[in-house]
C-alpha cells in the first residue's frame, strides 16, 4: 500500500512529530511505502521512507501553509495514493489524525470577536471545517476529552471516529534503583543531596504552563525546590519572570534532550500545566516512569492521572491561587510512594503503547473496505 502523509512542518522534539514518527515507522515496518509531505523538514533525513519538502513562500504561516494546501491539491494525492493521512487540519484527507485541539474551541475561549475576521482565523477555521464535516474523513482521536470539545462544534459521525490508545515506549519503565539517577542530575545541576526536582518537558513553553510553574515555585518560598524544564520554546520572558521573582537560580533550563526518560528518572515530580492539549504524553510517560504527576484539567490524559490516582490534577477553570495551593499540597504530600506505585500498576495493566500499530491496522482496513472514498 502507498500511504501519502502530510504535516506542516516537522520538528525533532514536537509531540505531533514524535507520534507522526511512531506511525510512519509502524507502517514501513507492515510493508507499506510511505511519502512524506511537508513545508519544514528539521532534522535528518530518515532513509526508511521519502520526504517531499514543497517549497512555498509566504509573509505569514498560515499563508505558507495555505500554499501547501494548495500545492497538495494539485497533485492529486488521492489519484496517487491508497490513503493519504494528514497531521495538520487540511482538504483532501482519508483519515484525520487529531493532535491538536479543536481551532474554534480555542479562538473563541481565547480571543474576541474581533479575531473572527482575521485571515488567520478564516483559513484554520476552513480547514478544520473541511476535515470535521467531510463524511468520507476518519478521524483518529488521541484522548476522549479532547473528542468531546470537538462534538460540541461539529455534528461527528460516530463510523468516522477511532479512539487511538496512547504510544508510549515502553523503555520509560524505570529500572529497579532510579537513584543513581538522581544523583547524576544533581550533580549535573550542582544541587545539594536534598533538593526535590520537579521535571516539565515539551515545547511552545506559553502553552506548556512555564510561567504557570515559575509562580507556583516562587510563591512556595522553599530554596531546595528545583524546576528542570526540557524543550525548546521561548525561553527570554520566562528568564525574566524567574528573575523578577527572585527564583531564577531554581530554575534549569536545559533545552531539547533527547533521554527524556533519564530526566524523569532523575525527578522526583512532573508538572505538566498545560493552558490547552488534546494529551499530553509526558503525563503517561512520567506515569510509566513511576513519578508522581500535578496537571491541570485541561490536558487530555489528565483523566489517566485521576483513575490511576498517580498524583493531582487542578479543575478548570484555571487559577494561578489554587495552583500555587495545589503545588505545596503536592510536595507536602505524604502520598508520594502510593502515587508511585499506582502508576507503575496502572501502566502496567493498561495498553499504553499501542497507538502507532492500532493506527495501520486500521488504515489497512479502511483501505480494503469497498466503500473507502465512497
Amino acid at each position: 500500500m502507498k500511504i501519502a502523509c502530510c504535516l506542516f512542518q516537522f520538528k525533532s522534539h514536537g509531540g505531533l512529530q514524535k507520534s507522526f514518527l511512531s506511525i510512519v515507522n509502524a507502517a514501513v515496518v507492515a510493508g507499506h511505502t510511505v511519502t512524506v509531505f511537508t513545508l519544514k523538514w528539521d532534522a535528518e533525513l530518515p532513509k526508511q521512507f521519502n520526504v517531499d519538502i514543497i517549497p512555498v513562500s509566504g509573509v505569514t504561516n498560515h499563508q505558507r501553509c495555505q500554499r501547501f494546501i494548495q500545492a497538495l491539491e494539485a497533485a492529486q494525492l488521492q489519484k496517487h495514493y491508497d490513503c493519504v493521512l494528514g497531521f495538520n487540519r487540511m482538504p483532501g484527507l482519508d483519515v484525520y489524525y487529531a493532535g491538536d485541539v479543536c481551532f474554534l474551541a480555542e479562538a473563541r475561549q481565547k480571543h474576541g470577536l474581533w479575531y473572527r475576521f482575521t485571515p488567520r482565523y478564516c483559513r484554520y477555521a476552513a480547514w478544520e471545517k473541511a476535515v470535521m464535516e467531510n463524511p468520507t474523513t476518519a478521524i483518529f482521536w488521541i484522548s476522549r476529552q479532547q473528542q468531546k470539545v470537538y462534538e460540541q462544534h461539529y455534528t461527528i459521525e460516530a463510523q468516522r471516529s477511532h479512539q487511538l490508545p496512547p504510544g508510549i515506549d515502553p523503555q520509560f519503565t524505570p529500572p529497579n534503583d532510579v537513584t543513581p539517577y538522581q544523583q547524576r542530575l544533581r550533580e549535573q545541576l550542582r544541587l545539594p543531596s536534598g533538593a526535590k526536582i520537579i521535571s516539565m518537558i515539551g515545547s511552545d513553553f506559553r502553552r506548556k504552563g512555564v510561567d504557570r510553574v515559575i509562580k507556583g515555585l516562587a510563591a512556595l518560598a522553599e530554596n531546595n525546590v528545583h524546576l528542570c524544564i526540557a524543550g525548546v520554546g521561548k525561553k527570554a520572558p520566562h528568564v525574566a519572570l524567574a528573575k523578577r521573582l527572585k527564583v531564577y537560580a531554581q530554575v534549569h533550563f536545559l533545552g531539547g534532550v533527547s533521554e527524556s526518560k533519564a530526566l524523569l528518572w532523575g525527578s522526583h515530580y512532573l508538572v505538566h500545566a498545560a493552558t490547552h492539549e488534546a494529551a499530553g504524553s509526558v503525563i503517561l510517560e512520567a506515569m510509566m516512569a513511576g513519578v508522581p504527576v500535578l496537571t491541570t484539567a485541561d490536558s487530555g490524559f489528565s483523566a489517566w492521572v485521576k483513575q490511576a490516582k498517580a498524583g493531582l490534577v487542578l479543575p478548570s477553570p484555571f487559577s494561578q491561587k489554587n495552583f500555587n495551593h495545589l503545588l505545596k499540597v503536592f510536595l507536602e504530600s505524604h502520598c508520594t510512594s502510593i502515587w508511585r506505585e499506582n502508576a507503575l500498576h496502572f501502566v502496567a495493566s493498561h495498553d499504553v503503547s499501542s497507538r502507532a500499530n492500532t493506527a495501520v491496522s486500521f488504515i489497512e482496513r479502511l483501505v480494503s473496505d469497498p466503500r473507502f472514498r465512497t
